[in-house]
């Protein structure tokens, strides 16, 4: 890529939930999981948005742009699980499309559970494809978990560990000012070979946070797939996956 004006620091990124590559990796208890709140759902009449079926807005993703906005760092969000569930569109597409709308120069991708991480390695791939400067970033409770793990893939930069709002906003500080990321605490990631590792953050006062910046997300696209709620649809909505 050539030079370019950049729209926004940042762009968080939600990987899709389901998705046809992954059907063989989820594994068996999850499996088991998803199942018995199909049928759960289909008794009481209702679909739990823990299905995966139908989406919702991703809060830790905006309460992290939300806080990085207060910061003056600029962030966009993108759900790909909307995206992939609203009108097929393969996530690695939808990704493409994010960045070249909003040219970011850091990537973050959500890795909550270790069912995604497949996703969340193609992700990255694909962004790395496109732009071989963007600094790619994971972070949740998978990420804080096996940290080591996911950087020695050599998929990433950096895993954000724990609470991510002023461990990300630090993060995006220090790479926006070219300073020593050995300086920043929270989080892990690869230098010269070798993973780093700084010490961990102390816990958030939660009082302090911003509500998350739901004015970020595309509600209407999503009240359009849910029968324009936020928390349940019927179980006749139920997508077969």
């Amino acid at each position: 890529m050539g030079a370019r004006e950049t729209a926004t620091d940042i762009l968080l990124v939600q990987p899709a939930i389901r998705h046809p590559q992954d059907a063989h990796l989820h594994n068996r208890a999850f499996n088991r999981y998803f199942r018995s709140m199909r049928r759960l759902a289909a008794a009481m009449d209702f679909n739990s948005l823990v299905t995966g079926a139908v989406p919702s807005p991703p809060t830790t993703m905006l309460s992290l742009a939300a806080y990085l906005r207060a910061q003056r760092i600029r962030a966009a969000v993108a759900d790909l699980n909307l995206s992939f569930l609203a009108d097929g569109t393969a996530p690695e597409t939808e990704l493409i499309t994010r960045l070249e709308r909003d040219r970011p120069k850091i990537l973050a991708i959500g890795a909550m559970e270790s069912y995604l991480l497949e996703a969340v390695y193609r992700l990255a791939r694909t962004a790395r494809d496109y732009d071989p400067g963007l600094y790619i970033v994971v972070g949740g409770v998978n990420a804080t978990a096996i940290d080591a793990a996911i950087l020695r893939t050599g998929e990433v930069d950096a895993v954000v560990r724990g609470e991510g709002e002023e461990t990300l906003a630090a993060l995006c500080r220090t790479l926006l000012e070219r300073g020593d990321l050995r300086n920043v605490g929270g989080i892990s990631f690869r230098h010269e070979g070798q993973i780093v590792r700084t010490p961990d953050r102390p816990f958030l006062d939660l009082a302090n946070l911003p509500l998350p910046a739901r004015d970020l997300y595309p509600l209407a696209r999503m009240y359009a797939l849910n029968g324009g709620v936020d928390v349940s649809a019927p179980a006749t909505a139920v997508l077969t996956i």
